[in-house]
């Protein structure tokens, strides 16, 4: 089966756009620039990514100034979590989120069972009756199935206590996963763009769960605006309060939760950061103030340490580092205070740039290529060496 650039021409003309791109992005590369590494813990750690014009070389540079980027990190939404033992429909504000379960299939159902729409619990009915219907009116509607992934949500009114109404499924009762509700609740937050948000949750709720909910929350209220820019910016939630209502559990599993999920954050924004942000030297700086911070020992291995353990197989793969960033051997240790009981090592491998997916081969053609962005015109008509995929074979593979 061919594809839209499965003849040699078509495959060489996506390669002149790849080029043409790829001198794009290469343009901010200058000497001319300045950056700061900072601390992902304070508010004021995201800068902004600046950068020059450069010339088109016909050889690859050796090396570039790294000091023309920042390392940014995205923040956390910052809203209270709290617990009111009193009923849902006593609770004042924004958005009251009610979960329903889903009916389970009955033994020896008919082929063509449907499930019907979801019963309300005791405290949505109790909603419902203070609500004037709303709550089962909205079920019947949407046709409200609970499902794990089903939410709906009405407006009550800016004169009523509660503004407005939501429903979120859980699926079949024992088989409820709150990550699952948590990523329901951040949805919500981004659709009514409320500032205050109440949970009925099940009367039982424990711990563990509440931090399951959180984390699954928390996870889908990340947003990385880092490199966006224009219309492709998404708007910080509203949200400053989050009551869990009908339970007196305590909050400590959401406290955990809030510091999982910092962490995890860090690891989404060093992994989708370009390679000309992160790199070896920029990384290990990282590493070095995480320990600062949290009361670890850190030791980065040079270039000249990591020769001398003789750790052929590392360095195989570092030599494609530049001079001016490494490679950088990051060791960090947690030591506890009381006498442990073993050793733990964790080993992971933290390449900043990866070519491994590339199959590039030298097309012994000359070709025009397309003029750099905001260049002489003149350039398009000087041939130059062009590097391509190979050519797939008729009916082949590239791989073959």
């Amino acid at each position: 089966m061919r594809g839209p650039f499965s003849s040699p021409t078509s495959k060489c003309l996506a390669q002149l756009a790849m080029l043409h791109a790829a001198h794009a992005f290469a343009a901010p590369l200058s000497s001319s620039s300045r950056w700061a590494l900072r601390s992902p813990r304070s508010a004021g750690t995201i800068g902004k990514w600046r950068g020059g014009a450069s010339s088109m070389s016909t050889a690859p540079p050796t090396s570039y100034d790294s000091s023309a980027y920042e390392l940014k990190f995205t923040e956390m939404p910052s809203f209270t979590v709290s617990t009111e033992a009193t009923a849902a429909a006593e609770w004042s504000g924004d958005l009251l989120v009610l979960p329903l379960y889903a009916t389970p299939k009955p033994d020896g159902a008919a082929d063509g069972w449907e499930k019907p729409d979801a019963d309300l619990t005791e405290v949505a009915a109790a909603a419902d009756s203070a609500f004037d219907g709303a709550v089962s009116s909205l079920v019947a509607m949407q046709e409200f199935k609970a499902g794990p992934k089903d939410s709906s949500a009405v407006f009550l009114g800016k004169s009523t206590a509660v503004k407005s109404v939501a429903l979120v499924g859980m699926g079949e009762a024992g088989k409820v996963k709150y990550t699952g509700l948590g990523g329901a609740l951040a949805a919500l937050a981004k659709e009514q763009k409320c500032e205050s948000m109440a949970v009925a949750v099940p009367e039982d709720i424990d711990d563990a769960a509440v931090q399951a909910m959180m984390q699954g929350m928390l996870d889908g209220l990340y947003s990385d605006n880092r490199y966006r820019t224009g219309d492709n910016i998404e708007k910080d939630v509203k949200l400053t309060s989050l009551t869990l209502v009908g339970t007196s559990v305590s909050t400590d599993g959401a406290d955990r939760a809030r510091k999982i999920m910092a962490g995890v954050n860090v690891c989404r924004d060093l992994v989708a950061s370009p390679p000309n942000v992160v790199t070896p030297k920029s990384l290990a700086e990282m590493a070095v103030d995480v320990a600062m911070e949290h009361g670890l020992e850190a030791e980065i291995l040079e270039r000249e340490a990591v020769e001398a353990l003789g750790m052929g197989a590392y360095m195989g793969v570092a030599k494609g580092s530049l001079e001016e960033h490494g490679p950088k051997f990051i060791h960090l240790t947690y030591k506890p205070p009381q006498t442990p009981t073993k050793k733990v090592a964790i080993v992971g491998k933290g390449l900043t740039f990866d070519s491994g997916g590339y199959v590039l081969a030298l097309l012994c053609l000359n070709i025009t290529a397309l003029p750099p962005p905001n260049s002489d015109h003149r350039f398009a008509s000087q041939p130059i060496p062009i590097l391509t995929t190979k050519v797939q074979p008729e009916g082949g593979s590239l791989f073959d």
